[in-house]
């Protein structure tokens, strides 16, 4: 591990002084290089189940600032048949509405956003 964090720290040293002298012989090339180092450990992490990431398809559902909504609005994805494979959800501010951000199988993003829209919710892409 401190093998690692070694690595880290020079990479970081690297970077500290590529963007201190941005204009500097090959400060670019060091930079695109450091950004390619990145991307390749990024993907070398594993997705869920560890398995190989996957991209997931993004939709927004407002939904009322009442309770019961969001158990409301999961019940009916179950019954639509797709799963959600991540969640994230906010308040906007100074209304009584929420934003419910869905993740799924992109098969699956415009099956789901008819449905819902269907189904009466108000669906943003």
């Amino acid at each position: 591990m401190v093998d690692i964090l070694h690595g880290v720290r020079e990479d970081l040293n690297r970077l500290i002084g590529t963007l201190e002298d941005p204009t500097a012989p090959g400060a670019r090339l060091d930079l695109a290089q450091l950004i390619s180092e990145g991307n390749a450990g990024q993907a070398r992490i594993p997705g869920k189940h560890g398995g190989p990431p996957q991209a997931y398809s993004w939709l927004t559902v407002l939904v009322d600032d009442r309770p019961g909504q969001i158990a409301r609005l999961l019940t009916e994805i179950g019954e639509i048949g797709v799963n959600v494979e991540d969640l994230r959800l906010d308040h906007s501010s100074g209304q009584n509405v929420g934003m419910v951000e869905l993740s799924v199988m992109p098969n699956k993003h415009d099956l789901l956003v008819e449905a819902l829209t269907d189904r009466g919710w108000r669906v943003l892409q």
